[in-house]
Parts: structure tokens; sequence; C-alpha cells
């Protein structure tokens, strides 16, 4: 007889946490390549500068993310949310890389065209 001590938990991240040392994302070889378009990407982008719009404190949800993780280990094979981890981690990346070219002033977005707005802009 197997018994089993892995419990089933729920947790709302932070994007700054879910982006942290504390979690090694692996995507399991059964997962699906990454397909999203382009247009995928800046759609997020629009809704996430949208989000930022918005008056008040209200979190934004991105959606579920399913991991198997142990609580002390950074490892976490990614279940279900591989797409969404994969283009945010895409657009973090781009931003980032933009920033280090010019230092960013504040962030606007225009529903043709979502931007980073520099102090030389």
């Amino acid at each position: 007889m197997l018994t089993s001590t892995a419990q089933l938990t729920a947790h709302e991240l932070e994007l700054l946490k879910v982006f942290s040392s504390d979690f090694d994302f692996r995507i399991p070889e059964y997962q699906r390549p990454y397909s999203r378009k382009p247009e995928h990407a800046l759609q997020l982008l629009d809704d996430l500068g949208e989000a930022l719009d918005e008056p008040g404190d209200e979190p934004y949800f991105l959606g579920s993310i399913v991991l198997v993780k142990r609580p002390e280990a950074a490892q976490a094979d990614v279940i279900d949310g591989q797409q969404r981890l994969t283009t945010l981690t895409i657009l973090l990346s781009v931003l980032r890389d933009m920033t280090r070219q010019r230092p960013v002033g504040w962030w606007t977005s225009d529903r043709r065209q979502p931007r980073v707005v520099t102090n030389e802009s």
C-alpha cells in the first residue's frame, strides 16, 4: 500500500514572487510546444496596461498555474499554465532589454501600439 504526504494547496502570488528565485520552472516533456502567436502576447500586454490604468488596488488575475513543487525546493514542474508563463517570461525579457537600452520613465499603452515610454521619448 502506497501512502503519500503530498498536499494540494492554492496560493495567490504577486508576479514578482512568481518570477523570484523561489521558483525554478521545469516544463515536462509531455507538455505541448510553445504555440502562442505575437498577437497573443500583444493582447496580454495591452490587458496588463489597461489593468495598470484602473483606479484602486484590485489585483489583476493572470490565470491559474498548476505546479508540482516541494515546499523546501525551488524546482517546480509546470502542469498547467506553461503557455502563459512562457509568454510572460518573453514579455518581461523584452522589457528588461528595453530598459537596459534607455532608462524607463513610465509605462503607457495605447490600443494600437503598447510601448514603454522613456524620458527621451
